[in-house]
């Protein structure tokens, strides 16, 4: 039995290591809008701008402590699947996602990107695991968890747009940054798709709780990280939407009741 957890812990380990690595290479494939005229060098139109993948300049993080924090956070999560699922389907399903999770929101942190090429395949292995995984009723849940979080999601991404429109009628230097981009509709899209129906409502309104309660960490700890404040900052969001959705894909039912569900 300890040769299991053993066995597991090297396991997270490993996948730690392959998430610190894909989160330094991925990036460069991250299609960046063309230089604003009047910069230093234009962009040939024909040609994208790449993301060069450089790792965080902040003294709080950068490869060293994000190496340690995802390899002990995955190793942990690892004997803790063990400990719970055995050698089951469920302890590969859950770990993949908890792999996928901490990618994703480490290149978030790191780059305010959401990549397309790692959602495309994340929503095809989830396509497979769903109709293999056996985790819900029926094939329906997800599709309307996919549906429902489209919908609201759009809903939060477009009043963005809206009020950004506003608030740059009267700003004499335009606001480009957005709290929650398209990136994160897809990523809060493809978190409803994993959750399904009816736990998406609930992973919905949680991921708006931690986004605030992140947001009120960002805005606290900026002035010594970045030593700047400014208004319209934008943060990550990725984080708070992949943290809402695997505490519901591992403990749904019990956050559910809690929030009042019947």
């Amino acid at each position: 039995m300890v040769l299991g957890y053993v066995i597991a812990a090297v396991g997270g380990l490993a996948l730690g290591v392959l998430v610190n690595w894909l989160a330094g290479w991925l990036p460069q494939y991250a299609v960046q809008p063309d230089q604003p005229e009047g910069g230093e060098e234009s962009a040939d139109e024909s040609e994208p701008v790449v993301s060069t993948g450089e790792p965080s300049k902040s003294r709080w993080w950068g490869p060293p402590l994000r190496a340690v924090l995802v390899e002990l956070f995955l190793a942990a999560m690892a004997v803790y699947l063990w400990q719970r699922e055995g050698t089951t389907l469920l302890f590969a399903i859950f770990l993949f996602y908890s792999t996928i999770f901490a990618l994703i929101a480490v290149i978030d942190i790191e780059t305010k990107l959401v990549l397309n090429v790692l959602m495309l395949p994340a929503f095809v292995l989830t396509l497979i695991e769903i109709f293999i995984g056996g985790r819900f009723a029926n094939n329906r849940e997800p599709f309307a968890g996919y549906a429902i979080a489209q919908i609201a999601v759009m809903g939060i991404y477009l009043l963005g747009q809206v009020y950004l429109g506003i608030v740059n009628r009267r700003a004499v230097t335009p606001v480009d940054e957005v709290a929650f981009g398209f990136g994160d509709v897809t990523l809060a899209t493809y978190c409803g798709f994993v959750i399904g129906y009816p736990r998406v409502i609930f992973m919905l309104v949680l991921m708006i709780l931690l986004g605030a309660f992140f947001a009120i960490l960002y805005v606290l700890i900026s002035p010594f990280v970045k030593r700047e404040v400014r208004s319209h900052m934008a943060m990550p969001y990725g984080p708070a939407i992949v943290a809402a959705a695997l505490l519901f894909l591992l403990w749904g039912e019990p956050i559910a009741r809690l929030m009042g569900a019947p």
